[in-house]
């Protein structure tokens, strides 16, 4: 929070920095819930096709939303394995890989929390150890979960972001007015209001560790509450903020400048 005295006019700005830095961070939130939906929710169909008893031709094509967004040809797949990864937290999640000569080529490019990879392994093998069985088709739809779980992570950016705004607090003891502009995505929004019986309040918060922080609030003499955008760690600093503005609008305090 930025407060600027000059002349007849206190200014209470928002840090353009916090502004830009959540434009930034909301702006990766999407990306990556964007990348995340393009890659994750897809289908993936495996198709083979023994031409002979030693060869073998499969196709693994990946659709999303009912489009093909890639095929990967492969040539004589030997066995069908099951490939993990372990994360930091002990987690492990799969994913099919196909075994061939010239290296292992995965079902999908993202490991699942599910079980299904050793299931459509299996389904593979079998074919494999088969020489009577000529096709096989082997699909793995799109997680539900998963896709649910990508919509709401897109949207609750896409909101997060359309609601990230820059607020200016112009005090006029010259006008007796208070001017509040917001600038978002959605455009400036102005709303005017007098500053005669307005009081300053600071209220107490509590965050989701249990830590206090202390927002400014501006009340008007409508009974209605502005929040100032800005919450502090310390008190101390909520009250200085609240008792400088409360001395600015003081009246008495200052001689209106006549008209010319």
């Amino acid at each position: 929070m930025r407060v600027t005295e000059k002349d007849d006019q206190l200014i209470l700005r928002t840090s353009w920095t916090s502004f830009l830095g959540s434009i930034l961070f909301g702006l990766l939130f999407i990306g990556f819930a964007g990348y995340a939906f393009w890659a994750m929710a897809r289908e993936t169909v495996l198709t083979c096709t023994r031409l002979e008893a030693n060869e073998m031709h499969c196709q693994i094509t990946q659709m999303w939303l009912g489009q093909i967004v890639k095929q990967v040809t492969v040539s004589n797949p030997q066995q069908a394995i099951v490939q993990t990864q372990h994360s930091s937290k002990g987690g492990t999640t799969y994913r099919m890989a196909l075994v061939t000569a010239q290296g292992k080529v995965p079902l999908t490019d993202f490991y699942s929390s599910d079980t299904a990879a050793d299931r459509l392994a299996d389904q593979f093998n079998q074919f494999q150890s088969d020489p009577a069985a000529k096709t096989v088709s082997i699909d793995q739809p799109s997680s539900g979960f998963v896709f649910i779980f990508l919509l709401i992570f897109f949207g609750l950016s896409m909101i997060m972001i359309l609601t990230i705004h820059y607020d200016t607090f112009t005090f006029d003891r010259y006008r007796d007015a208070l001017t509040f502009t917001r600038l978002g995505f959605r455009g400036v929004r102005t709303r005017e209001e007098s500053i005669a019986d307005l009081k300053t309040e600071v209220r107490q918060f509590r965050g989701s560790k249990g830590r206090r922080y202390y927002c400014l609030y501006l009340r008007l003499a409508s009974g209605d509450a502005i929040k100032v955008d800005w919450n502090a760690s310390r008190q101390s600093a909520a009250q200085e903020v609240a008792d400088r503005i409360q001395e600015f609008i003081r009246p008495g305090t200052h001689v209106k400048y006549a008209n010319a």
